[in-house]
């Protein structure tokens, strides 16, 4: 017989009956004395375990439904998850919403769980359901599908430049990398926050309360978006007047000793090459030099970015990529160790350009998009200041 259901991402079975309404203590004993089967008993699920149900309130019923057991219903349930001197209860099928109470004159809702033998590790660093790890202890959580983690503390009001610094420099473990959240990711907090927030109070994190920095700029003015966790209002506000705290979200992913992740491509654990937006390749860290085209093209093929990935030389195409995503990618490059674009020099491509002087390749001014046709000295012609043309070199690498 079937003894219990779960939802897809779930490491725990939910009981496939109420074992009706009753206090805190009946609640914890009844759930402890239910057997699943042979010696496999049931427990009272903890808090975050019931937000799961919430979430996944409709895929579990309708499986309740279909084994012969009983659906839940709406209204508050029993978690085992303190509150000061009392415990925490959910309201399942209606808001989620998040009560505390003293568990000795109130009577809520009991829906056992049990494992089963689906207990995961917790790891020493990683992700595990709704909650993020490093060393062992939770640095962050997150509610239902969301793709990311908050991390558990406020940077305090500050202007928007210091508060992404701050942000950048939040330490959720190693290297996992902190950023200041869009403001469709703030969005998503408050939509959440009846889950979010008891599960910070929990790990012994801040509640989100107050307006925060978004990283969404409000474009023509150096304003960033702000959103109230009061009220889910959004404005803008100028970066260097006002002054709002800012919340670190992670991915919770550190990153591998050789290959990409996120906007970075790593080798032997250090930043090689970075991009952005939809690039579908990844820029040295610095220029190559100064030098004569099939002198770049040749130091661009020797270029190692690691073990068997070489460089090459990029198209005109991809240079005004470059220059398109010149204010981002120049981010990732001083934050990552690298060295911006240069603003004097015109850049190689190994796009020809057909004008039959000099045998020509286009170069691409990255700081102004500006494109001319360089002569590559193949077949100078005696005279032409352009023979032998010098330019700079930055290779790319193509994964």
């Amino acid at each position: 017989n079937v003894v219990g259901v779960k939802a897809d991402g779930m490491d725990f079975f939910v009981g496939m009956k109420d074992l009706g309404t009753m206090t805190w203590k009946n609640a914890n004993s009844s759930s402890q004395n239910y057997n699943f089967c042979n010696n496999i008993n049931g427990m009272l699920p903890n808090r975050d375990q019931l937000s799961q149900i919430n979430e996944n309130d409709t895929a579990i019923n309708v499986s309740l439904s279909a084994q012969g057991g009983s659906s839940l219903k709406n209204g508050y349930y029993w978690s085992s998850t303190k509150y000061g001197s009392g415990y925490y209860a959910i309201n399942l099928l209606s808001s989620g919403y998040v009560v505390g109470s003293t568990g000795s004159g109130d009577v809520y809702n009991v829906r056992p769980v049990t494992t089963c033998g689906l207990e995961p590790e917790t790891p020493q660093n990683g992700p595990v359901g709704n909650l993020c790890y490093c060393d062992g202890k939770v640095v962050g959580v997150k509610a239902g599908n969301m793709a990311f983690f908050v991390g558990l503390k406020d940077i305090e009001y500050m202007h928007w430049n210091a508060a992404d610094k701050e942000t950048k420099d939040y330490s959720f473990c190693k290297n996992m990398k902190a950023t200041m959240p869009e403001i469709d990711e703030l969005y998503a907090m408050y939509m959440k926050k009846s889950t979010l927030n008891p599960l910070l109070l929990e790990a012994k994190g801040d509640e989100l309360i107050g307006g925060y920095w978004s990283s969404t700029v409000y474009t023509g003015y150096t304003s960033h978006y702000v959103l109230s966790m009061t009220d889910g209002n959004r404005l803008w506000y100028d970066d260097d007047i006002y002054s709002y705290k800012s919340r670190p979200v992670t991915t919770c992913q550190e990153p591998p000793e050789d290959g990409p992740f996120e906007d970075l491509y790593y080798c032997n654990g250090k930043v090689v090459g970075v991009k952005t937006g939809n690039m579908d390749f990844y820029v040295a860290m610095q220029d190559l030099g100064s030098m004569p085209f099939f002198s770049a093209t040749n130091a661009c093929r020797n270029y190692s970015f690691c073990s068997n990935h070489q460089g090459t030389l990029p198209t005109k195409d991809q240079l005004l990529t470059m220059y398109n995503n010149k204010s981002s990618l120049e981010t990732l490059l001083i934050s990552n160790g690298g060295k911006n674009f240069s603003n004097a020099s015109y850049y190689w491509s190994s796009t020809y350009a057909d004008t039959g002087l000099g045998d020509p390749y286009y170069i691409v001014h990255i700081p102004s998009g500006n494109v001319l046709a360089g002569p590559s000295g193949y077949d100078g012609v005696v005279g032409n200041s352009y023979y032998g043309s010098i330019h700079n070199v930055r290779p790319i690498l193509i994964p």
